[in-house]
C-alpha cells in the first residue's frame, strides 16, 4: 500500500505545471515508467483522452474540463455547436457527446474520452469565428458566439429548430451580443435568410 501512495503522489505531481494534462513523452521525461502509467490508468488517479494524452482524474470539473481536453487533443479541433452552444449558457439542452469542428482533409483522429461527435467544415469555413478562451482548466480553442448562432441554424434539422431559436434569443439579450458581426457571418456562411426573420421579430420584442 506503501508504494502505491508513493506513486500515486509521484504520478500526480507530473501535473502540478501543466493544467492537469500529461503526455506520455512528459511522464518518461519525469521518470515515470510506462509500467506506472497503466497502473495509474488502472487506478483511476488519470484519464487517457487519447494515446500519448492523459488527464488528472481529481481535476475533472465537468464540461469546461472535457472542453479543454478535446482542445488539447488535436491542433485541429474547434468546439462547435451543442457544447460550444452550452458553453456560452444559450440553451438548456446537454449534448451527450462534445461536438466539434475539424478541416475536411483532416482524418484518424480518435478519442477515448470524452465521447466526441466531429463536423467537418471546408476551409474556408472551418476558419470563421475561431477563437480562444481561457479558463480555470486550460485554454478552450471554440467558435465565438456569431458563428455558434449561425452554426445553430445551419444545422437546425439536426440540432433541433428549437434549440436554435432559444440560442437565439439567449444571444440578443446578452450585453455582449453583436448583430452586425453576426449578420457578416450569416453572409459568409449563407444562412442570413433563415436568420433574419427570426432575428427582427426577437429584436423588436427585446425593445418593447
Amino acid at each position: 500500500m506503501g508504494k502505491k501512495t508513493d506513486l500515486e503522489k509521484k504520478i500526480k505531481s507530473c501535473f502540478k505545471y501543466n493544467n492537469y494534462f500529461q503526455r506520455t513523452s512528459q511522464f518518461l521525461k519525469a521518470g515515470i515508467h510506462p509500467r506506472e502509467i497503466k497502473t495509474a490508468l488502472e487506478n483511476g488517479w488519470i484519464i487517457r483522452i487519447k494515446r500519448g494524452l492523459y488527464m488528472l482524474a481529481d481535476a475533472y470539473s465537468g464540461l469546461e474540463t472535457d472542453l479543454v481536453a478535446i482542445t488539447k487533443a488535436s491542433k485541429y479541433t474547434v468546439i462547435c455547436l451543442a457544447s460550444a452552444l452550452q458553453f456560452y449558457n444559450l440553451t438548456t439542452y446537454i449534448s451527450p457527446k462534445i461536438t466539434a469542428g475539424v478541416p475536411n482533409n483532416v482524418s484518424h483522429l480518435k478519442f477515448e474520452y470524452p465521447p466526441v461527435k466531429l463536423y467537418y467544415f471546408n476551409q474556408n469555413t472551418y476558419k470563421i469565428g475561431i477563437t480562444r478562451v481561457k479558463t480555470a482548466s486550460g485554454i478552450i480553442r471554440i467558435y465565438d458566439l456569431e458563428r455558434t448562432i449561425c452554426d445553430a441554424f445551419r444545422f437546425r434539422k439536426e440540432l433541433g429548430e428549437d434549440i436554435a431559436v432559444e440560442s437565439l434569443i439567449n444571444y440578443v439579450k446578452r450585453g455582449d451580443s453583436n448583430i452586425s458581426k453576426l449578420m457578416e457571418y450569416a453572409s459568409m456562411l449563407r444562412i442570413k435568410t433563415v436568420i433574419t426573420p427570426y432575428l427582427i421579430p426577437i429584436i423588436v420584442s427585446t425593445m418593447e
